[in-house]
């Protein structure tokens, strides 16, 4: 297991190696949330499994609307496609909402993305 300090250190490198070209900051970072993710520094597995359970109990379909949902790999883990009526995740990372129609596929139609800074969406 990594420890934070070495997570950080790494990033700080590969962001300043990538300073000058936006995309790959956002990869450098973006490998360091995955990381956060997948060592669960921030008890993204608990968070996840609370939320699917109560979701889960929820009568009916859902509308979903998912404020700086990234690539959306949380929540559709989260999710029951069947209960979805309607989903709209939203992130300011192009990138991630690339990633986040994959994850979202069983979805279909149901899922919209949108690019834009989630306070004009409110």
């Amino acid at each position: 297991m990594q420890n934070w300090q070495s997570v950080n250190s790494t990033r700080q490198g590969e962001l300043l190696e990538a300073a000058a070209d936006p995309i790959e900051v956002f990869r450098a970072d973006w490998r360091t949330y995955q990381t956060v993710i997948r060592e669960n520094y921030m008890f993204h597995r608990e968070i996840s499994g609370a939320i699917g359970r109560m979701l889960r109990q929820l009568p009916g379909t859902l509308s979903v609307l998912d404020l700086g949902c990234g690539d959306a790999c949380q929540i559709s883990e989260m999710l029951d496609p069947g209960q979805i009526a309607e989903y709209c995740g939203c992130d300011l990372s192009a990138q991630a909402l690339e990633a986040a129609q994959h994850h979202l596929a069983p979805l279909g139609n149901r899922a919209r993305l949108l690019c834009r800074d989630m306070l004009t969406v409110l």
